[in-house]
């Protein structure tokens, strides 16, 4: 929902208002009791970036500045059972570990800062 209202506001279509609605409250808002103690991670590989990036480089920058860079991945499956997933490659880009409220927040800032709209982050 997120990045398709960036997808829309960056469009050429006559649209004077967008309204988006969610049944959560505000990822950004730190005094949520109920978001405390609670986190749930992403990756953004190849197919994340190039949805964000689809709007343009400086979304992309700000989802990547609230997340962290990982080239390897690691499998544990018991403590002594671990499989290499991805290592280091010339020339391949880090996949970002984020949380989804800071993914949600980072497009929710740049959202309220392209259109204008004051949406009550913090």
């Amino acid at each position: 929902g997120l990045l398709l209202a960036h997808r829309l506001l960056q469009s050429k279509l006559p649209l004077a208002k967008i309204d988006i609605y969610e049944s959560r409250s505000d990822p950004r808002d730190l005094s949520n009791a109920s978001a405390v103690g609670r986190a749930y991670a992403l990756g953004l590989g190849i197919r994340g970036r190039s949805a964000i990036r689809s709007v343009d480089e400086q979304l992309w920058s700000a989802v990547k500045k609230r997340g962290y860079e990982c080239e390897r991945f690691r499998l544990h499956l018991t403590s002594k059972f671990n499989v290499k997933l991805r290592d280091r490659e010339e020339g391949v880009e880090p996949s970002v570990l984020i949380y989804q409220t800071d993914l949600c927040g980072a497009l929710l800032d740049e959202l309220d800062g392209r259109s204008g709209g004051g949406g009550g982050g913090g």
